[in-house]
């Protein structure tokens, strides 16, 4: 039975267990159910998450590290690709709230800003 769920505030479709086991996708795509850890107020597994391929470069040191990396925690290219751009869309957003709170409050002083650098370091 499928139903939809929420996380984060975005909709998912909602398997039973049974079709979570097939570890296959039952939505009509004909990819992998995602494999997301049961918890006791969830039931059932989240699939098909929509995704899109692409074709994207990369310096090679900076691939080669990736890989190296994911090698040893077992992790895939994809996923912290995905996990990369979603940070830098969040630094972003923040950047832009900041200056929408700039115009609207005015700049914030230097005394504040030497002080949260000092309780915060970059």
């Amino acid at each position: 039975m499928r139903a939809m769920a929420t996380f984060k505030g975005r909709a998912y479709l909602e398997t039973s267990r049974a079709e979570a086991a097939s570890g296959r996708c039952t939505c009509g795509d004909s990819g992998r159910a995602d494999k997301v850890p049961n918890h006791e107020s969830y039931r059932g597994r989240i699939a098909c998450v929509a995704s899109q391929k692409r074709s994207i470069s990369f310096e090679e040191a900076v691939l080669r590290e990736a890989e190296e990396r994911l090698s040893r925690s077992g992790g895939s290219l994809s996923a912290f690709v995905n996990a990369a751009v979603l940070h830098e869309l969040q630094v972003a957003r923040g950047h832009e709230l900041l200056a929408e709170d700039e115009v609207e409050f005015g700049a914030i002083p230097e005394k504040i800003k030497t002080l949260v650098a000092t309780e915060w370091p970059a």
